[in-house]
């Protein structure tokens, strides 16, 4: 340890591995955070892990890209199975530690009591029925829901751009100062969920009624109502800019 060949490099990457492990608790999001506080582990983004291995000293080409992509895309459960499935096979023994892009994992239809803080989602499809499951200061990019019917389940503070919802209709899911951008409804109805304070830039309504959903303070520009039908679903001091109704009547609205 005294010899400087030795003991010098292996004292300057400790320090290093310490110092990138402290960078990344200082940085740990609250939900992760509180994860790590309460239950002793929380799983980190892609960005985070990234950074923590550079901070190392790992080279770039060294680093498996496509197993972290892999790995983005996974939900929280998806997580801990792989994380519980690699202990196991590591308590057995086994030299072939399981690998995210290497399971088959099953994922839940339903989420319930699964709310989403703190967490952008970007090219990820989103699927699944939700119950109670908001999506609170996560902001959406090429995340579009496709079959993701949910109840109770607001947007709240979460912009989205190049997200469009397809076959999933919502009830009492307001959206609440999230700004929409290139964001269509298609085939998908939903009621009793008002739009307050929302603006939507290039985005339409397709084959969507809508019932019980007033308008409040969201400006509309460059969009239409094309066959969907509203009903009870008033706009209030809601300006709009080139948009259109085509084929879609309203009854006391």
């Amino acid at each position: 340890m005294f010899d400087e060949d030795i003991g010098d490099p292996l004292m300057n990457a400790t320090e290093r591995i310490m110092g990138a492990f402290k960078k990344l608790e200082r940085n740990l999001f609250p939900d992760q955070k509180f994860l790590y506080d309460n239950r002793g582990f929380a799983f980190i983004k892609k960005n985070q892990m990234q950074n923590l291995l550079k901070d190392q000293g790992v080279a770039d080409d060294e680093i498996d890209l496509a197993d972290f992509d892999i790995y983005d895309k996974m939900s929280d459960e998806e997580m801990e199975i792989s994380l519980w499935k690699t202990i196991e096979n590591i308590a057995n023994n086994k030299t072939n530690v399981l690998r995210p892009s290497e399971m088959r994992l099953k994922r839940d239809a339903i989420f319930v009591l699964k709310p989403t803080i703190l967490s952008p989602l970007l090219f990820t499809v989103q699927y699944g029925a939700i119950v109670l499951g908001p999506l609170i200061l996560s902001p959406l990019a090429f995340a579009p829901p496709i079959l993701n019917p949910s109840i109770l389940s607001p947007w709240i503070l979460t912009p989205g751009i190049f997200d469009p919802l397809i076959l999933s209709p919502y009830i009492f899911s307001p959206f609440i100062l999230g700004p929409l951008a290139f964001t269509p409804f298609i085939l998908t109805p939903y009621f009793l969920s008002p739009n307050v304070l929302n603006p939507y830039l290039i985005t339409s309504l397709i084959l969507s009624p809508i019932g019980l959903s007033p308008d409040i303070m969201s400006p509309m520009a460059i969009g239409a109502n094309i066959l969907s039908p509203s009903v009870l679903s008033p706009p209030v001091l809601n300006p709009t800019a080139l948009t259109a109704s085509v084929l879609s009547p309203s009854f006391l609205s």
